[in-house]
């Protein structure tokens, strides 16, 4: 054999090499992903031995980071791994209650100092909970101060509970007030022929609109409005309340506040001051040095920290004594998010975990009762049917279920809910928002603009009906609309079954209509406007047990090793941090949308979502804040 027929043909070679280059880059990127987690994991040990360090401060700092949730999505294990610099994209507003209560009853504590320089959103109704523990911090004779360089809207709303407001004196305080705006993509869509097929029950349910109208339906205008107008109302009239302002000046400074910059030459935070809605002007080297003077402390030092001696409410927290609960107990269980069929990473509601945690529940003979906290604007209708059925299956076992509802619990939220026991509802809380959908898109037109054509044989009516390069046909339509109205006539009914309501006055109130949780006791959705501790003493008395027996329940207790660690880094500066090495850009925001938009898993195609009912939304000022259509799936 000649040494020319034994060489291998340059166009394999060519081909092996690139392969061997594309192995030792898989290899590299493995190990320094491998490399990186585990610096991660040590830098976190470190930290969490570090903080063992009693406090010893008389000023409690309450410093809030990232998105407040209901209920973190990480294990309290991996919560108790993490430190302060690590998990700052999200803080569980169950902690910050905690750890104002805990204040309230310690001598030792004498100041709250509120920080939101790092919370990155806060709703209306947030605002209003944790300013309810700071009155009764207040009220043990306490001081609460708050320093920022600028306000948001529902963070100044909160601040104005304080007895104290600093503002940086190149700082603003600017309310735009609550908007609701969405995109219209009808005239976008026709352009590029894509046919979107809706069906659906509720004239009020404006999801469907983004694709059908070139703007909001008279109807739906209406209600938003009127939805707008009284969180607006209410946010005006407990700031004025909080800082003894006349209602008028604040109107004045909301409704005219061009003309109030004129009279300051256009100093935002002189504007503030004037008004009074800020108590003084100061750095925060000013403010830093005052809070010194008063809790002691010897400066900033190298890394930047204040240098006043304070308690960082996460440290505070790690430090207080858990109540013991054994024997019979209240448990407490939050589902928060959108839903779908499964959701194992955190961040949402899926079927398949909650029915699997509420199943052992069932089985448990020391359950008393069972507290479901949820806020979710809806997602999938089956999804949201099994949940509800799971919850019956342990009320007929025995054991009560109360609802208290969170910011928003509508749609499939309120589907979840509908045949509690008895159900809580917040002041701030949207909820309604009764009716279906399914939204199924075809491009059998823009492929047909472009000559792409498509063809084939089946054996019915239906073969290929859901193909999305076939139009839909006459008995697929016919399929999906009876389908649609099936699945609003089941909703409508459990809501007249579980709320004791006759069907027609249900249907009258439902067709998609969002209201807030007082009218929603006014029309019998609800049983009572209170808040979590309401529902949760209100189960105490009727299990007869003190409501110091409740046990709080993770969601996430029963996901697997690999998928906790995954949450971790996931959900953790740290892991935005490398995905911004691996894969640069705006990541964060993207890592965000991956856990909580919702998984479009329902297998009937059909969904109970509310465009509106995000916290985010409603508050305008709000950094980063996206078209609600397109981040938030819509009512």
């Amino acid at each position: 054999m000649t040494a020319e027929s034994s060489s291998a043909p340059p166009s394999k070679s060519l081909f092996r090499f690139i392969c061997r280059q594309i192995t030792l880059i898989r290899r590299f990127v493995v190990n320094l992903l491998f490399v990186l987690l585990m610096g991660f994991l040590v830098l976190v040990l470190i930290g969490s031995c570090q903080g063992q360090r009693p406090p010893s401060a008389s000023a409690l700092l309450l410093n809030p980071t990232g998105v407040l949730v209901e209920s973190s999505s990480l294990t309290p294990g991996l919560m108790r791994l993490l430190d302060a610099e690590f998990a700052l994209r999200e803080t569980a507003m169950p902690d910050l209650l905690r750890a104002i209560t805990a204040g309230t009853r310690d001598p030792a504590i004498r100041e709250i100092v509120i920080d939101l320089s790092r919370l990155q959103s806060i709703s209306q109704g947030q605002a209003e909970r944790i300013g309810t523990a700071l009155e009764a911090f207040r009220n043990a004779g306490k001081q609460t101060s708050v320093y920022a360089y600028s306000f948001q809207q529902n963070g100044y709303l909160l601040a104005s509970y304080a007895d104290a407001v600093y503002l940086h004196p190149m700082g603003q305080a600017m309310f735009p007030g609550v908007g609701l705006y969405t995109v219209f993509l009808r005239d976008f869509l026709e352009r590029l022929k894509v046919d979107i097929n809706i069906f659906r029950v509720g004239e009020l349910k404006s999801f469907t609109e983004t694709f059908t109208e070139g703007a909001m339906s008279d109807a739906v205008r209406a209600e938003y409005q009127g939805l707008a107008d009284t969180l607006w109302n209410r946010w005006q009239t407990q700031v004025a309340a909080n800082r003894s302002l006349p209602p008028e000046r604040l109107r004045s400074y909301t409704n005219a506040f061009a003309e109030t910059l004129r009279g300051t030459g256009g100093d935002l935070a002189r504007a503030a001051l004037e008004t009074e809605l800020v108590d003084e002007l100061i750095s925060e080297d000013e403010f830093n040095a005052r809070m010194r003077r008063v809790h002691g402390g010897n400066g900033p030092n190298r890394t930047g920290d204040s240098g006043f001696s304070s308690v960082d409410f996460r440290t505070y927290l790690s430090h207080q004594a858990q109540p013991s609960v054994s024997g019979r107990y209240i448990g407490v269980l939050t589902l928060e998010g959108t839903i779908s069929m499964s959701a194992p990473q955190g961040g949402a509601i899926g079927a398949e975990q909650s029915v699997r945690l509420l199943r052992k529940l069932r089985q448990d003979p020391e359950l008393a009762g069972l507290v479901l906290r949820i806020s979710s604007p809806g997602g999938s209708s089956f999804a949201s049917e099994l949940i509800r059925q799971e919850l019956e299956l342990l009320q007929l076992s025995g054991t009560p279920v109360i609802t208290s509802m969170g910011d928003i619990t509508a749609s499939g939220g309120y589907w979840i809910a509908a045949t509690s026991d008895r159900i809580f509802a917040e002041a701030t809380t949207q909820t309604g928002s009764i009716g279906v959908f399914s939204v199924l898109p075809t491009f059998n037109r823009s492929l047909d603009e472009l000559g792409v054509a498509t063809d084939g044989v089946g054996t019915t009516p239906l073969s290929g009906g859901l193909s999305p390069v076939l139009g839909l046909n006459d008995a697929m339509r016919s399929v999906l609309t009876q389908s649609v109205q099936h699945t609003y006539r089941s909703f409508t009914t459990l809501i007249a079954r579980g709320r004791e309501l006759p069907l027609d006055q249900v249907e009258a109130l439902a067709d998609g209509r969002v209201v807030l949780g007082e009218r929603a006791l006014e029309l019998g959705l609800v049983d009572t406007v209170g808040s979590l501790p309401d529902a949760i003493a209100a189960l105490a008395e009727e299990t007869g047990l003190d409501p110091a027996q409740a046990r709080f329940l993770s969601p996430g207790a029963d996901l697997s090793k690999f998928e906790q660690l995954r949450t971790l880094f996931t959900r953790s500066v740290f892991g935005a941090e490398v995905a911004r090495m691996v894969l640069p850009g705006a990541v964060e925001p993207l890592l965000d949308a991956a856990t909580r938009l919702p998984r479009f898993d329902d297998p009937s195609y059909q969904y109970a979502l509310c465009e509106f009912c995000s916290p985010g939304v409603l508050d305008m000022s709000a950094p980063g804040l996206t078209l609600p259509s397109l981040p938030t799936p819509g009512r």
